[in-house]
C-alpha cells in the first residue's frame, strides 16, 4: 500500500511539473515562449495588445533648435498612424521657417524614423530649394519626446534641428 501511494504522489509531481506555461497567457499580437510574451513587429507590453506607435500619435510642441535656420523657434509635430503599416507614422511639421509637406515615418520600440523625402521649400534669403528631409526621435522617460530633423540641401549641405517636445 505504502509502494501505491508513493507511486501516486511521484506521477502527480511528474506531471505537475509538466504543466504547460503558456496555457492561461494571451499573447494578442505575439508568440508565448516560457509564460512570456515575444512580440510582433509593431506590438509591445506584456500581452502584446500596443501597437508601438501609439504612444507617439498626437500633437507635440517644443523648440526646435536649428543654427543654420536662424535659431530656436516654437515647432508643432503633429503625428498620425499610418493606416498603411502596424509601424507606420505621418509627421506634419509646423515650423515658422518652412512649410513642408507631411512625412512619412516609422516606430521601432522608443526609437521612430523619419523617411527622408525630397521636398522644395522656400527659404528667406535664398528663396526656393529642392531639399532632403529625413530625420529621428525618441520617446523619453519622462514622456517627452527628443527630435531630430535634418535637412540636406544640394550645394549648401547638411543642417540639424533638434529639440525637445511635449504632448500638448
Amino acid at each position: 500500500m505504502k509502494k501505491i501511494y508513493a507511486l501516486a504522489i511521484f506521477l502527480f509531481l511528474i506531471a505537475s511539473s509538466c504543466k504547460d506555461p503558456c496555457k492561461e497567457v494571451n499573447c494578442n499580437n505575439g508568440t508565448c515562449l516560457e509564460g512570456t510574451c515575444l512580440c510582433d513587429d509593431g506590438y509591445e507590453g506584456v500581452n502584446c495588445d500596443q501597437l508601438e506607435r501609439d504612444k507617439f500619435v498626437g500633437s507635440w510642441t517644443g523648440p526646435l533648435d536649428c543654427p543654420a535656420l536662424g535659431g530656436g523657434n516654437e515647432a508643432t509635430i503633429i503625428v498620425t498612424e499610418d493606416p498603411s503599416a502596424n509601424n507606420g507614422l505621418l509627421f506634419e511639421l509646423d515650423f515658422d521657417l518652412l512649410d513642408l509637406d507631411p512625412l512619412e515615418g516609422t516606430v521601432s520600440g522608443d526609437i521612430f524614423f523619419i523617411s527622408s523625402t525630397a521636398q522644395t521649400i522656400s527659404l528667406p534669403q535664398i528663396g526656393d530649394v529642392e531639399v532632403n528631409i529625413g530625420g529621428d526621435g525618441a520617446f523619453n522617460d519622462d514622456g517627452t519626446v527628443s527630435v531630430n530633423i535634418i535637412f540636406t540641401v544640394p550645394l549648401l549641405g547638411t543642417s540639424e534641428c533638434t529639440g525637445i517636445m511635449t504632448k500638448n
